[in-house]
């Protein structure tokens, strides 16, 4: 889809879509508990979706209405086939649960996800065999209590994989993470919805790092009745336009959550006062609407950017691609991604949201000052499908 979006200021409110993280971690935990579960305030998207698909994989079914999702007992399948579609963390957070519960599981996605890989999980879960396919990887054998050491510079996905799975298991086990962890948020999120689902995980730190979770075995998750709080990833796309003229309320967030993206309240701050460095190394997901950002304001250092290439697409390379468009200078290093905007301009080519729902989003905020088109505005249906019509309603002038 092709939207051509003319330059506007936006006034109104905006109700954030439910937390994608929250939800995927809810589905899992309570689809692993005996009896009927209610997950309240689930916007559906294309991700959540997915996780929601495979969850029959372990005798569970599902009904949706309104934005309520009952999960209950069901049959189980005869063959395990997960379709993650572009989920990664539908497939690395479900990889140790299928090894417990099927033994032999297919894993099917698009065939940028399959690429994103699960290295971590091919060196550690020494039980189990992988064979990779352009869109499928098989895998099979078991999973065992004991002790699991992972590089935390990697992905916090399959620590939570683990943290699904290891209370299960008949033994105490242990995860210790070697090199800084990236993204501890997203782990600090999966330990409080398993404590709310009735299993326990011991964290152990060393200054303000986590080194360990200690983990008992012979645990049983719970059936509950839950609420999710509202996106802060996604609100950041939103409340970003009000930095360029723009007045929008936004409703259903959680201002104390542990959320960690919500550290884009401090960016915003600081790259419309002066030219500053932040760190997305614990909120990777802001790199795209960081760096749009930093390109409309003064400009800035980002860095902590190097597991932007792990993402639906090399976000720091088709960012680059997006914003030179704009006569924006971009120099990515390693680890690092340097904005210099003292030529921007209105683009005289279309954008393009190279199939990347966050890239998209990034993209639509240069509608505060220019007039702009943008190709493949439908990845916005990943994790935010009504993105573009919330912003209509407050003013944003597009033309599909």
């Amino acid at each position: 889809m092709k939207v051509k979006i003319l330059k506007s200021t936006l006034n109104g409110k905006v109700k954030i879509p439910s937390s994608k993280s929250y939800a995927h971690r809810y589905i899992i935990a309570l689809s692993l508990a005996e009896g009927k579960s209610i997950i309240k305030n689930v916007n559906m998207c294309d991700d959540i979706e997915a996780t929601l698909n495979c969850i029959n994989n372990f005798n569970k079914n599902y009904e949706i209405k309104n934005e309520e999702i009952m999960l209950f007992d069901s049959m189980n399948k005869e063959e395990a086939i997960y379709n993650c579609n572009e989920s990664g963390s539908t497939l690395r957070f479900l990889i140790p649960v299928a090894l417990l519960k099927n033994g032999k599981a297919t894993f099917i996605g698009k065939e940028r996800l399959i690429e994103r890989g699960i290295d971590i999980y091919e060196e550690i879960l020494k039980e189990a065999t992988f064979k990779k396919f352009e869109k499928e990887i098989v895998v099979e054998g078991k999973i065992e209590s004991g002790i699991y050491e992972i590089d935390g510079s990697k992905s916090s996905q399959y620590v939570t994989g683990l943290l699904f799975t290891l209370p299960l298991l008949k033994g105490d086990s242990e995860i210790k993470i070697k090199n800084k962890l990236e993204s501890k948020n997203y782990i600090l999120m999966t330990i409080e919805v398993l404590k709310k689902c009735g299993i326990d995980a011991d964290i152990f730190y060393d200054n303000e790092d986590i080194k360990k979770i200690y983990i008992k075995g012979n645990q049983n998750y719970k059936a509950e009745d839950i609420e999710v709080e509202g996106d802060i990833s996604n609100a950041a796309f939103v409340e970003a336009f009000n930095y360029f003229g723009s007045s929008i309320k936004l409703e259903g967030i959680n201002e104390n959550s542990i959320q960690g993206d919500i550290v884009y309240k401090k960016y915003f701050k600081l790259l419309s006062e002066n030219y500053s460095t932040v760190d997305i190394r614990d909120s990777i997901d802001l790199g795209p609407v960081i760096m749009a950002f930093a390109s409309l304001n003064k400009g800035a250092h980002i860095t902590g950017t190097k597991r932007l290439k792990l993402k639906e697409s090399d976000r720091g390379e088709v960012m680059k691609l997006e914003l030179q468009k704009f006569g924006v200078d971009v120099k990515i290093d390693d680890n690092d991604i340097y904005i210099d905007n003292k030529n921007i301009k209105e683009p005289k080519e279309e954008l393009d949201g190279h199939n990347d729902h966050r890239i998209v989003m990034a993209l639509s905020l240069f509608a505060s000052k220019y007039n702009i088109v943008i190709n493949g505005a439908e990845a916005v249906s990943k994790s935010y499908p009504t993105y573009f019509s919330d912003l209509e309603k407050t003013g944003l002038k597009v033309i599909k």
